[in-house]
């Protein structure tokens, strides 16, 4: 909403560029601790996450998406979200 504001109307009663600039940085220092654990962050809105796996000898990734219930679904590493399946 701030960086909206700030585009859109030049202020913002929410603060100005140093507050996206903290905001910002929040958000890499978060991002950052999932790639250091080996999670893949694929998308923020919708939040899309991957986690490299095995399945039967193939490079597959676990795949979450925003509103998923738990962690159901995998693709190929090489088909990428499009072959997005359901765990059995």
């Amino acid at each position: 909403e701030l960086t909206l504001d700030l585009r859109v109307l030049g202020t913002s009663e929410r603060g100005g560029v140093p507050e996206v600039k903290a905001a910002e940085a929040r958000l890499d220092e978060e991002v950052a601790w999932f790639a250091s654990q080996g999670i893949e962050v694929k998308s923020l809105s919708p939040l899309l996450i991957d986690f490299p796996a095995v399945r039967n000898g193939v490079s597959v990734r676990l795949c979450w998406l925003e509103g998923d219930e738990d962690l159901s679904w995998y693709h190929r590493t090489d088909l990428g979200f499009a072959g997005r399946r359901p765990l059995d």
